[in-house]
């Protein structure tokens, strides 16, 4: 990478939102990502996560594909 491409990558902040149901791993992962010079915003259920896409710019977006609580199509039930 060149130098003027680094100082560019240096300038622009991702916003990074983190979906998990287990506040472990959420928590681990919005630590590496301010880390690594992002803005992390974490939500536990998929229900928050369209909340926070309906009202902020996300650039990136980390989810646990089997959501505990979550009503979509492949939805897994609560109970198991």
């Amino acid at each position: 990478m060149n130098e003027e491409a680094a100082v560019l990558r240096q300038a622009v902040t991702m916003n990074i939102l983190i979906v998990d149901d287990e506040p472990s791993i959420r928590e681990t992962c919005a630590e590496v990502a301010k880390q690594s010079g992002m803005k992390a915003i974490t939500v536990a259920t998929a229900e928050e996560a369209l909340e926070v896409l309906e009202n902020s710019a996300v650039d990136i977006v980390l989810t646990d594909l089997m959501l505990q609580q979550s009503s979509g199509p492949n939805a897994t039930p609560s109970t198991m």
